[in-house]
């Protein structure tokens, strides 16, 4: 079967609501694409890297399957694989603008608290952010060929959620800070594919 063609393997995948669904990382070396499944959800309980898959490029369909309403992040190689494959996801993943938003959530977090002027408050005490990652030359991990990349960006994403959730548990404890008594979903921003 093609890969433009539709994936016919019995009934349709069930399409879960977004704060439910794993993002997904996508990179490709050579004739594997690898895709990494993430947890970004409010307190997973499970391991935030929940599933990893090296495919060949004529696995369209289980690629297609394994990045179907997700959003994506994905190096140059990852889209370019995903393009000849014929496989559209509908939002992209920004790194860049994804830590850059952390960093102002925390910003604004830090500023509420400054802005009680009052000593007797327990500090906040954040966490460090996950570094930037340069999305045209991509990080590597430790991991047999080819998933170095994918790894290393699963890891980094990852890494966001945790330190979102981290950020969320000093926020909610405290009432002055702005954003409800609920935790909030990860604050992950995306592009749409256009």
């Amino acid at each position: 079967m093609s890969s433009s063609q539709h994936c016919t393997s019995g009934e349709p995948a069930a399409v879960l609501p977004a704060p439910t669904r794993a993002d997904c990382v996508v990179d490709a070396r050579d004739d594997a694409v690898v895709v990494w499944h993430v947890n970004t959800s409010p307190a997973p309980g499970l391991s935030r890297l929940t599933g990893a898959w090296t495919l060949d490029n004529n696995e369209g369909c289980k690629i297609r399957l394994l990045v179907a309403e997700r959003r994506v992040l994905s190096t140059s190689s990852g889209k370019e694989a995903l393009g000849r494959l014929g496989i559209t996801v509908p939002v992209l993943i920004s790194a860049d603008a994804t830590r850059t938003r952390l960093l102002s959530e925390l910003d604004e977090l830090q500023t509420a608290y400054e802005a009680q002027g009052r000593k007797d408050l327990v500090a906040p005490t954040w966490p460090l952010l996950p570094a930037p990652i340069d999305m045209q030359n991509p990080p590597t991990a430790k991991s047999p060929e080819p998933t170095q990349v994918a790894l290393a960006l699963a890891r980094w994403l990852a890494q966001v959620a945790t330190v979102w959730e981290q950020i969320e548990a000093q926020r909610v404890v405290r009432a002055y800070m702005p954003g409800g008594r609920e935790r909030r979903p990860t604050p992950i921003v995306t592009s749409e594919v256009g």
